[in-house]
């Protein structure tokens, strides 16, 4: 199994518009500090499974040459963790996406028309993805419960 982490970054990515902060200025400048929106990639048994879709998603699979996925665990409803999914449209159809019903009821809502395959979960009952078992458990991420990967 590998474990990639496409992005570790804040919701608002780094560099931050408008910031002149050290951190932010070193970004621009094509430094170190820049950090793309969370997104990891797990590869394991010929498969592929992403946990969260986040607004930089386009460019973590062009610069990881990911073309495909087997799977997509969305651990919460922030825009930050959803929104990239978007980026699928007319490259992959009927992906399966995993989440407890609260996420996807949410996500789903602004994201129905890339007509994804719905996988309802539950906290603490084990699932299975490309031979993968796969646990959620609730941390809290204010304002919401968050949904996380075991």
């Amino acid at each position: 199994m590998k474990i990639t982490l496409l992005g570790t970054g804040d919701a608002v990515g780094t560099p931050k518009i408008g910031c002149s902060c050290p951190t932010c200025l070193d970004a621009i400048a094509g430094g170190r500090s820049r950090r793309l929106r969370f997104s990891i990639l797990i590869e394991a048994n010929g498969g592929n499974v992403l946990i969260d879709s986040s607004p930089d998603l386009r460019w973590q699979f062009l610069k990881k040459g990911i073309k495909h996925i087997d799977g997509l665990i969305w651990t919460h409803a922030h825009y930050d963790h959803y929104a990239g999914f978007g980026d699928f449209h007319r490259v992959q159809n009927g992906v399966n996406v995993y989440g407890v019903k609260s996420t996807l009821d949410y996500i789903l809502n602004y994201l129905y028309f890339l007509k994804p395959v719905r996988h309802d979960v539950n906290f603490f009952e084990p699932f299975s993805i490309i031979g993968l078992e796969i646990t959620l458990f609730e941390v809290t991420h204010p304002p919401l419960k968050s949904r996380q990967v075991y």
